[in-house]
């Protein structure tokens, strides 16, 4: 690190974030390199935010010494616009620049339509891109701020804080916005917003490093709005292994041909040994059978996982980033988790010509290696057997393409008959909560309508 130079780590969790503290320290000890890195995060007995720390920190750092800091994602977006400049960040793991929400408000759409612009999105005529009027951004801070009071303006804080917010995107596509404009029925609109570079405006460089980055759904995104990356000239290609040369000895298993959506994974099937079961619950028992008693690390949802019956103790989280060590004994892991995005996005990415593949690679396939890499496969001169189980074909086929010339098969014991056409009858009870619950959002919209900011 040469005089003067200011770098800043930004990590998804607090555990990585101590983990290379640690071994930073280390190494520059080591090497003879008189800089303490500096990590700031939150705890219980913090007088002190977080972010009020970080700017202290960064007001009162020398120029002619180098400094290292160590943060959150959370804390690196909230580094004020001025405090940027001369730092090189290094940012690990994917930035999470996309949510959406849905908003119903058909009676009272000009309590917000009227305060915006809308206009066509470059290149997507399917998307609009909004904006506050320069002449509303007051009257939207005041419903930013009732809706923290008045539980009537709740629906609409988000949207107004999205337009109030520079370094986000508000998209919404023209139709749906057309309908919202026409009070047309569905009575809903699901905005989209997507953070833009402002959040990365002033820093000397920016580097994200992750596994396969360039098919995140961040990096897909940010290609659309024209926001490309580069491959950095002497990182690029480090952080993930593309190809493993240990393939021979990878032996990867599937469960399923078609698809396996958080929404369907869970619905009851017929299986021909035990009456009736669920996909995941079949899987789980496949998975089971297949190691025999055998120790291997598994990942799932945290909403379903206490239903498969596997141990507790070989769980990797959903987020394993910095778990480096606690699974390197297995040598089989099975990946059961579904992090499919809600099926009303896919109209907004396909406007945006990111199809449900590419969605599905960045959320599931992405998720799945770094699960699978918590176990010996992360240690690369590991040369000995290992098994990555799968729920579906495609996962399959992507895990063969990162090791070449593994062996690739369908777990035996998951057979259904497949479930009769038609969508599912809904209970009736269910059926009744649902009409009560479209009759309270047509309510309070109506109450809305007739009412101002004043």
């Amino acid at each position: 690190m040469r005089q003067g130079k200011h770098v800043i780590l930004a990590f998804p969790t607090i555990k990585l974030l101590k983990q290379t503290e640690r071994r930073l320290s280390s190494f520059l000890q080591a090497a003879g390199i008189k800089i303490k890195p500096i990590a700031l995060y939150g705890t219980e007995d913090d007088s002190q935010s977080v972010h009020d720390r970080v700017t202290q920190v960064l007001v009162s750092s020398t120029a002619g010494l180098p400094t290292a800091l160590l943060i959150t994602h959370e804390a690196f977006k909230r580094i004020p616009g001025n405090m940027r400049r001369g730092i090189t960040v290094f940012y690990d793991e994917e930035m999470n620049v996309y949510e959406t929400f849905p908003i119903s408000m058909p009676y009272s759409h000009a309590q917000i339509t009227s305060h915006v612009r809308s206009s066509e999105l470059p290149r997507f005529e399917a998307v609009l891109h909004l904006t506050a009027k320069k002449s509303s951004r007051e009257y939207l801070r005041q419903i930013a701020d009732k809706g923290m009071k008045d539980q009537l303006w709740t629906p609409l804080v988000q949207l107004a804080s999205a337009l109030l917010d520079s370094s986000r995107m508000v998209l919404v596509l023209r139709t749906e916005w057309d309908d919202l404009l026409a009070e047309k029925e569905p009575l809903q609109t699901r905005f989209h917003t997507v953070i833009n570079g402002d959040v990365l405006r002033g820093y000397e460089s920016v580097t994200f490093m992750g596994a396969f980055y360039e098919r995140s759904l961040h990096a897909m995104l940010w290609d659309r709005l024209g926001l490309g990356m580069t491959n950095h000239p002497r990182l690029g290609g480090q952080v993930s292994n593309s190809s493993h040369t240990n393939g021979h000895q990878v032996e990867i298993y599937y469960a399923y041909d078609d698809g396996f959506r958080y929404g369907t994974r869970s619905k009851v099937k017929l299986d021909p040994r035990d009456g009736k079961t669920t996909r995941v619950a079949a899987y789980a028992a496949a998975v089971d059978q297949l190691f025999d008693g055998s120790e291997f690390g598994w990942m799932d949802n945290k909403d379903v996982s206490y239903r498969l019956g596997l141990p507790d103790e070989n769980r990797i989280p959903n987020r394993p980033h910095g778990i480096n060590t606690e699974y390197e004994h297995l040598t089989g892991v099975a990946l059961f988790g579904a992090y499919n995005m809600d099926d009303n996005c896919y109209p907004f990415f396909e406007a945006l010509r990111i199809s449900p593949n590419d969605i599905d690679y960045a959320r599931n396939f992405l998720a799945y290696y770094q699960g699978a890499m918590r176990i010996a496969l992360r240690d690369r001169t590991y040369r000995g057997m290992a098994k990555i189980v799968v729920p579906t074909r495609q996962h399959a086929e992507y895990f063969q393409a990162v090791f070449p010339n593994s062996q690739m098969s369908q777990l035996p014991e998951v057979e259904f008959t497949a479930r009769g056409a038609g969508r599912p009858r809904l209970p009736d009870e269910v059926k009744k909560a649902n009409r009560a619950k479209r009759d309270r959002e047509r309510y309070e919209a109506k109450k809305i309508a007739n009412l101002g900011v004043k």
